[in-house]
């Protein structure tokens, strides 16, 4: 009986390591996911700066020059 109980404590322990893990992994895939969200919105935003500019005239490689670095 004694064996069992120290058995099912050793596979509770897993169990809480385990979802520490997944926890941890959970925490990470949504930083990412958030960052892709910003990453991808500046993105868009500086491409539709880079059209406007286009757009009210400047030439190509004027704006291409403001965005060299």
């Amino acid at each position: 009986m004694e064996s069992m109980k120290s058995s099912l404590r050793k596979i509770k322990e897993k169990l809480k390591e385990f979802h520490r893990s997944l926890y941890s992994v959970n925490t990470r895939l949504d930083w990412m996911y958030e960052k892709a969200k910003e990453d991808k919105k500046k993105a868009e935003d500086l491409a539709k700066e880079i059209i406007s500019k286009l757009n009210d005239g400047k030439s190509f490689d004027d704006v291409k020059e403001e965005y060299k670095d």
